[in-house]
């Protein structure tokens, strides 16, 4: 297999020993884009396979594997529209092979379409909790607020301190089959219909986890004007109808949603530098203005 000169199996030692497994894998593909790179961890590429298009994933941790193991069984329980289907992995578990999902993705939509689609989404995703797929890991409430705790900037230590994050465990509901990284940009539009891509933490997990999720970056849409209020109210609306949360848990997915906007705060600082979008997700962490009829309790 023909790795460009650019491509970051040339200078990064250590996925670079993962070149021969991907070539093990598929040995006569061509590159036809890197789509996501994170130095020492893993790189995502779009590659052609027998005038097909595959996404290659190479990880420094045997990841592979576990993900291939959870794909194929989202599709023998009948997911396989709305998720990708593994196509391999090596031997080692560092490198993956799975389906690519042609369309545009969520957030480069339009505001009409977008609010459409997050509607769409919303069906989509209850379609995968209410699947009979049991996967092979589980993540809870505690999970969630530990890696938050462990993550969050020293500037938002006395900020998660002062916060309650650990209660209403007891109501979260059974473990359902969940993506656990729901966000606008892990939704491909196909037209008429939505398909989720990027299944690489999926676990069995509580529902609220993942609709609090995507609940969290609609909101995250208006607090960094990436949209207008109006539209992204509008887009959580369609989305909650959609995946028919019952309004009776209003206070559930309103912790679920506060929890995501907190890790969405962190985020803005560690990964994206920026204080000020920092200070923004807080404020609305703790007041959730943006999630009409909701409230925590």
């Amino acid at each position: 297999m023909h790795w460009p000169a650019d491509h970051p199996l040339h200078h990064d030692e250590v996925l670079a020993a993962f070149a021969a497994a991907a070539d093990e894998l598929c040995a006569r593909a061509t590159v036809l884009e890197t789509f996501r790179y994170v130095p020492g961890r893993r790189v995502t590429t779009l590659i052609d396979v027998a005038g097909r298009p595959a996404v290659l994933k190479i990880f420094a941790n045997p990841r592979a594997r576990g993900n291939h193991r959870r794909l194929r069984a989202m599709e023998l329980a009948g997911l396989g529209a709305i998720v990708p289907r593994s196509l391999g992995c090596d031997r080692s578990g560092h490198v993956g092979l799975i389906s690519f999902r042609p369309g545009a993705v969520l957030d480069t939509l339009a505001d009409a379409r977008f609010v459409d689609a997050s509607g769409l989404a919303g069906v989509a995703l209850r379609r995968l909790h209410d699947s009979a797929a049991a996967l092979d890991r589980v993540w809870t409430r505690t999970d969630e607020v530990r890696l938050l705790r462990k993550r969050a900037p020293r500037s938002m230590q006395h900020v998660l301190d002062g916060m309650d994050l650990e209660s209403g465990s007891v109501d979260d509901g059974p473990l359902v089959t969940s993506h656990r990284d729901c966000h606008p940009r892990q939704l491909v539009h196909t037209g008429g219909d939505v398909a989720w891509i990027d299944l690489d933490d999926a676990a069995m997990a509580p529902a609220a986890l993942d609709v609090g999720n995507l609940v969290a970056h609609l909101t995250r849409e208006a607090v960094i004007d990436r949209r207008s209020i109006a539209v992204a109210v509008a887009a959580q609306e369609a989305f909650l109808a959609g995946y028919r949360w019952p309004a009776g848990r209003s206070g559930l997915l309103a912790q679920w949603v506060q929890l995501a906007l907190l890790r969405l705060a962190g985020l803005a600082e560690s990964r994206h530098g920026s204080p000020g979008e920092r200070d923004a997700l807080l404020i609305e962490a703790q007041s959730l203005r943006l999630l009409p009829g909701v409230a925590i309790g």
